[in-house]
């Protein structure tokens, strides 16, 4: 009877079977291998199950779940490992140029292939591949894919770079496109490596969730080595990345994030403790043998004021005779109780103290203001009296400038050339009228200023026949930025007046250029220099104490002349500090 039971069993277990083949359809094998791409950021996908290659350009869509082809033309770089073997992605990533590429982190004896999806014998000569050893042997230098195969019921030929295995070593794949150099793909697979190397700091931030307005709000804070005068911390380690020290309320955040710079290999163990006493501490949180680069720190870490301590090691790091690691983050936290709640007032309570208050920041105000009344007015009476002095001076330099000219026009007519000597009185009346009208401003803008310098540079070309240049670089706004009137033009004078006489292929160069928010403006020529120190010309002393007056008006924006001369010629650099907004 027992028998007649076992057998119906077996016969319905069989049934069922059959039947569920039957609605579900062909049961899906075991694959002896897997394929991974890291593709997650182009078509969706991150890792395939072979034979499902074709999967690889193609996803469903979450709303219809209906097939929708999505193409991608690059390079696909995958990583086919058995579906048994021990493979992890990570910890770290290896920088080429621009690019991450991601670490295969192998801890068996698998055999590993990279293939390369999406080159094929049609295109193969567009592209080009290397492979290294321990980043000190090439095994295959750049050259061009030869191998090719279509497994794992690929729809088409791809290309395989690499097939092995190196125990205890490390191979780094690359390969690019030739027509694209931003077309490229690497992998480093690693078998097994330990990394000593303590841990950077990439970022450390802690974030603070509210309600406003019936809103969810979050702030976050970051603490950077440009935060030193933050309210959280006050030293920086600017070696490993992060603050020396916190301290904090309680309920001043909420969540704690550490992201970690982790080379290839690289493992780490975290512990937070809160210490009792010298000899007593209570473990927190505990972290051992992390690839995750993303820390998190719950607020009921620091859930009651107190002295903490984070602490941060490679697990494989160097360790001393006691067995403790040499090298750790240890970051001390402090937090303290929370502030008391605010004692409230009423209205009548408050009354006397607000009228109070007011009376006595009504009459400190008063003082203040009687104070700095008297001081704006002496301050306005020197820039008044600077402002009179600098007119003075400008003044000497328009007939200094009109006595050259008409020196000009004079030697023009001792040569009977009437026709150049008419030409350059035509435009000493053009530079004339154009001073006359900028004679009540202050300031005119660069753009006026480079004009009236080609004014007056062709003229004397009229005399000398030199050659010049006039250069203002393009992020300086000439038409908007304003510098002091006639500031430049006493300088081009007297290289004109001194240099261009004594060369016969005379060359005057002016340059303007963008310093930060400075100007510094570049007077160049060609002759023949002189004793910097001895120079008693009447145009240089002026232009001298013309911009000594304007420091003066203008101190918050002072000006710095430097002259140079040498038999090869003269430099005058003019730099007008912080000028530009």
């Amino acid at each position: 009877m027992k028998a007649i039971y076992t057998l119906l069993l077996l016969l319905f277990v069989t049934f069922t079977s059959f039947a569920q083949q039957g609605i579900t359809g062909k049961a899906r094998p075991a694959y002896k291998y897997e394929i991974n791409f890291d593709v997650s950021s182009k078509i969706g996908s991150s890792i395939i199950s072979t034979p499902f290659l074709k999967h690889v350009i193609f996803r469903k869509i979450s709303a219809t779940q209906k097939d929708s082809f999505r193409y991608y033309d690059g390079i696909l770089l995958g990583i086919v490992k058995p579906s048994d073997g021990n493979v992890t992605f990570g910890p770290g990533y290896i920088q080429s140029l621009s690019k991450k590429y991601r670490v295969a982190t192998i801890s068996d004896s698998s055999d590993i292939q990279v293939i390369a999806y999406g080159i094929t014998p049609n295109n193969k000569n567009f592209f080009k591949y290397h492979v290294i050893l321990d980043d000190k042997k090439e095994l295959t230098p750049w050259t061009t894919p030869r191998d090719f195969e279509q497994q794992f019921e690929a729809e088409r030929l791809y290309a395989v770079l690499w097939k092995g295995k190196a125990l205890a070593k490390q191979v780094y794949v690359e390969v690019y496109d030739t027509r694209d150099f931003d077309t490229r793909e690497g992998v480093l697979l690693n078998w097994n490596l330990k990394t000593k190397e303590l841990p950077h700091v990439a970022a450390m931030w802690a974030s603070k969730k509210y309600t406003k307005k019936g809103v969810q709000m979050q702030v976050d804070y970051n603490f950077r080595k440009d935060s030193l005068n933050s309210p959280f911390f006050s030293k920086f380690n600017t070696e490993y990345n992060y603050p020396e020290e916190l301290h904090f309320r309680q309920n001043d955040f909420g969540e704690f994030r550490i992201y970690l710079d982790l080379l290839p290999g690289t493992f780490y163990s975290t512990t937070i403790k809160k210490i009792i006493n010298d000899s007593i501490s209570e473990y927190r949180y505990a972290s051992y043998k992390s690839a995750n680069p993303l820390l998190s720190i719950q607020e009921d870490v620091f859930a009651a004021p107190g002295n903490y301590e984070i602490e941060i090691y490679n697990v494989h790091g160097e360790e001393d005779e006691e067995g403790t690691k040499k090298q750790r983050i240890r970051i001390p936290v402090r937090v303290f109780p929370p502030p008391p709640k605010e004692t409230t007032f009423t209205l009548k309570q408050m009354v006397p103290y607000a009228a109070a208050a007011t009376l006595v920041a009504a009459f400190v105000f008063y003082l203040y203001y009687r104070s700095n009344k008297r001081k704006i007015a002496g301050i306005e009476m020197e820039k008044q009296i600077s402002k009179l002095r600098l007119q003075s001076v400008r003044n000497q330099l328009n007939p200094h400038f009109v006595y050259n000219a008409l020196a000009g026009i004079q030697n023009l007519l001792n040569k009977n050339d009437n026709r150049r000597a008419n030409e350059y009185l035509t435009r000493f009346s053009r530079i004339s009228r154009r001073v006359l009208e900028d004679a009540e401003k202050d300031l005119v803008t660069i753009e006026d200023e480079v004009k009236l310098l080609n004014d007056y540079l062709q003229m004397e070309q009229m005399r000398f026949g030199f050659e010049y240049s006039i250069q203002v670089d393009e992020a300086i706004d000439q038409t908007n930025t304003e510098i002091p009137a006639m500031l430049l033009q006493p300088f081009v004078e007297n290289a004109v007046k001194h240099a261009m006489p004594a060369v016969a292929d005379g060359c005057i160069g002016i340059a303007l250029e963008k310093r930060g928010k400075s100007i510094l403006v570049k007077i160049r020529d060609n002759g023949k220099g002189f004793n910097v120190h001895s120079a008693s010309g009447t145009g240089s002393a002026l232009s001298k104490n013309r911009i000594s007056l304007l420091n003066e008006v203008y101190s918050n924006t002072p000006m710095i002349l430097d002259v140079q001369s040498g038999e090869d010629g003269t430099t005058i650099l003019l730099t007008l500090n912080d000028w530009l907004a």
